[in-house]
């Protein structure tokens, strides 16, 4: 019990635990969407001002493009032919000074442009015009650098269409620059726009970088909350099993209690189930042997050969229930539990009483007089058909004659009536377990035909039954069926003890059987399934001269 208790209250601590992680997990998420409506937002206003900025740069930023994609075309070769001019025209001199004063601050030309060559002309050399101009950054280029191009851009002959009557490449130099000149001034006129498109870049960065680390948190958060959630369930499983543990107990308590309360009685009725059980021999032999060998014979045969058989098994020191043992409790009992499982009884009997007998014993009967209606008769056949579907019991009396082979299929006992449809004139169905069906002859048996007599079993009744006491025993036999149910027995074999201690239901279903008393199998003996290996008490008889 105080495992249970320190178990519940870990459980308890790990759900508010949970319930804890959980909201937190639930705020940073919203805080996740929030942040990435921002940035969504940040992203749509960087987009605009990109628009905004293309709009203005791009006619200058594609002729830029243009221009320095066709100065990347020329090599070495064209560079070096234009520094092998020893007095180019004014046009190139200042082309090439124009793009040293782009690509170094610190050049300074002199004022005659013809010694200026001089150094330009080793600079076209070396190459490292070239390489400047290939890796060339014009995002890098202010206002300012453009100021100091001012005199070339504005001379009438720093133009490339003049330039070309000497060198392409120099024309190609000077259309470069001003494609350049073009560009800063496009650039100048939305810095503004660029100014606040560097701002918001900076700020989606900072979002961005935000949103990784949030996103980093929730993931580890998720793991946290994911841990608590496995220990929750192990914890689980473990109140589980603890109270299951505590439930058997207490279950095993209960039944512990019962059957000790009930010990005593239950030795007491073991004790008399012993004395009594020394008869169920001697009763079973007799109810056998009547049933197999002289339910067919007068009453007179049957006195003789009882008291011969008792004579018989008093000698073997066998013993039995005088009071049982006779005509009268037999025949009820035979009638009792014909059923369709065996051959339905045919009754010959002088006392004009067996269908009153019958009708004491299975009191929800119907009964039907063939006499008065022909085997062939459609309310005899719907009557016949309504009863073994249904699983009435069904008395045919004053029966002269055998019935016609179209009722055979419901006589016979062969495989077709017990388990499947029977064919009955144009009908097929199945008899029901609890149909029975008594033929009452009101003619002698040699009327009847071999046949209709070998499909069932033949009984002589010439004992005269009282009703009165016959109701007294057939509500003894119910009363002995119910008995026999067994329920204590039948509950404990049903089940294993984990199911038994599992459920509370069983345990109260044994509790209460338990305190019905031990159930009884004496009379299960004298039962509908009687099973006689062998008889070596008995001698043959014969009834000749009886």
């Amino acid at each position: 019990m105080l495992q249970l208790d320190n178990t519940k209250m870990n459980l308890l601590a790990l759900k508010s635990e949970y319930s804890f992680k959980v909201s937190s997990l639930e705020r940073m998420r919203k805080d996740l969407h929030a942040k990435e409506r921002d940035l969504e937002k940040i992203r749509r206003k960087r987009d605009e001002l990109q628009q905004k900025i293309n709009a203005v740069v791009s006619k200058s930023r594609n002729e830029y493009n243009t221009a320095s994609e066709k100065l990347r075309s020329y090599t070495a070769a064209d560079y070096r032919k234009l520094a092998s001019l020893k007095k180019p025209m004014i046009g190139v001199r200042f082309t090439i000074e124009a793009v040293r004063c782009l690509v170094d601050p610190m050049f300074r030309p002199q004022r005659n442009s013809l010694d200026t060559w001089t150094t330009s002309q080793e600079l076209l050399r070396s190459l490292f015009l070239q390489s400047v101009l290939a890796t060339f950054d014009v995002d890098s280029v202010d206002e300012i650098a453009i100021q100091r191009l001012k005199r070339y851009l504005e001379s009438r002959e720093f133009k490339s269409t003049k330039v070309e009557v000497e060198s392409d490449l120099a024309a190609s130099i000077c259309y470069w620059i001003t494609c350049v000149a073009d560009l800063v001034a496009a650039n100048s006129i939305v810095r503004k726009e660029y100014e606040e498109l560097k701002q918001v870049i900076m700020e989606m960065q900072t979002l961005e970088e935000e949103l990784a680390t949030l996103n980093d948190s929730i993931v580890s958060k998720s793991s946290e909350v994911t841990r608590t959630d496995e220990e929750i369930s192990r914890s689980e499983q473990e109140v589980a099993a603890n109270r299951r543990t505590l439930d058997h107990i207490q279950r095993g308590a209960q039944i512990l209690r019962v059957t000790a309360a009930n010990q005593m009685k239950w030795q007491e009725e073991l004790d008399a189930l012993s004395r009594v059980s020394d008869y169920v021999l001697g009763d079973s032999i007799f109810m056998a042997a009547f049933s197999v060998l002289i339910c067919d014979r007068s009453t007179r045969i049957r006195r003789i050969v009882l008291s011969l058989w008792k004579q018989e098994l008093t000698r073997e020191r066998i013993m039995f229930t005088e009071t049982i043992c006779t005509s009268e409790f037999f025949v009820t009992r035979l009638l009792k539990n014909a059923d369709a499982t065996g051959r339905w009884p045919v009754l010959f009997g002088n006392t004009g009483s067996l269908v009153d007998t019958l009708r004491v014993l299975h009191p929800a009967s119907v009964s039907v007089d063939v006499h008065a209606n022909s085997w062939q008769s459609k309310e005899l056949i719907e009557q016949t058909e309504r009863a073994l579907r249904t699983g009435t019991t069904l008395i045919l009396h004053s029966i002269r004659s055998s019935p016609p082979v179209e009722w055979y299929p419901i006589i016979s006992m062969d495989i077709e009536r017990e388990f499947g449809a029977v064919h009955f004139y144009d009908r097929s169905f199945s008899i029901s377990p609890d149909a029975r069906l008594f033929f009452v002859a009101s003619t002698p048996r040699t009327t009847f035909s071999a046949q209709f007599i070998h499909m069932t079993s033949t009984f002589v009744i010439d004992e005269v039954l009282d009703n009165q006491r016959l109701l007294q025993e057939a509500v003894q036999l119910t009363d002995h069926q119910r008995t026999e149910n067994m329920r204590l027995l039948n509950l404990l074999s049903e089940h294993r003890a984990g199911e038994i201690l599992d459920c509370q239901e069983i345990v109260e279903q044994i509790s209460a059987a338990a305190t019905s008393g031990f159930p009884s199998i004496i009379h299960s003996a004298l039962g509908n399934d009687v099973i006689v290996i062998g008889m070596p008490c008995f001698r043959t008889w014969t009834f000749h001269g009886i």
